[in-house]
């Protein structure tokens, strides 16, 4: 596949260029004439609502559903869910630096249809672990009849849902944490089909 020869490129490269820096190997960089393969390879799988709630329903209630259904309402990536702080009272999610993939601290709000879940002390906080989470969500998919799903796809749902509600792409990026507008780029053609609808 091309993502793999990119990937075992990526390491030749690297291997050649560390020789040349660290063990005076050549008289140039070997490895800035390679050229990399473009690589397309982008999942776009987007869950409705419907789907996941029907998701849900095969899943035994506790942390891993309760977590489960903050990343489909917070676009929160599944290692976030259980890093986030609310404060007492608080409306929103907050994630500093160290917990973020692109190392930004971030604010999410709280949709209404999990607020319930943060005031539970017996579901929040999640603190079930990336795998365990997907472990649980990939059995729940496939019962439901989805097992083409995979937990970060509840991220991209996220953005879906966002679009098809009227949110401009500026605050889906805020809330996605995305550091650059190239990420959030992807869903612009679901704007594009919000916009002609």
């Amino acid at each position: 596949a091309a993502a793999t020869v990119r990937n075992r490129l990526s390491y030749l490269r690297a291997a050649c260029r560390y020789a040349w820096r660290h063990h005076d190997l050549g008289d140039s960089n070997p490895a800035e004439r390679v050229s990399m393969p473009k690589v397309r390879n982008e999942r776009h799988v987007y869950l409705g609502r419907p789907e996941f709630l029907a998701i849900c329903q095969e899943i035994k209630p506790g942390k891993a559903r309760a977590a489960i259904r903050i990343a489909f309402y917070s676009g929160m990536r599944a290692a976030e869910v259980g890093l986030a702080h609310v404060h007492f009272g608080s409306d929103v999610f907050e994630l500093g630096g160290e917990h973020t993939k692109n190392g930004m601290p971030r604010v999410v709000p709280i949709h209404p249809r999990i607020a319930h879940v943060v005031r539970n002390p017996g579901l929040w906080p999640v603190k079930p672990t990336k795998w365990t989470v997907s472990k649980v969500f990939k059995a729940g998919a496939q019962a439901a009849g989805y097992g083409h799903a995979r937990l970060h796809d509840l991220r991209h749902s996220t953005a879906s849902e966002m679009i098809n509600a009227g949110v401009d792409l500026y605050t889906v990026g805020g809330v996605l944490g995305h550091k650059s507008a190239i990420s959030t780029k992807r869903y612009s053609h679901l704007a594009t089909k919000t916009l002609q609808n």
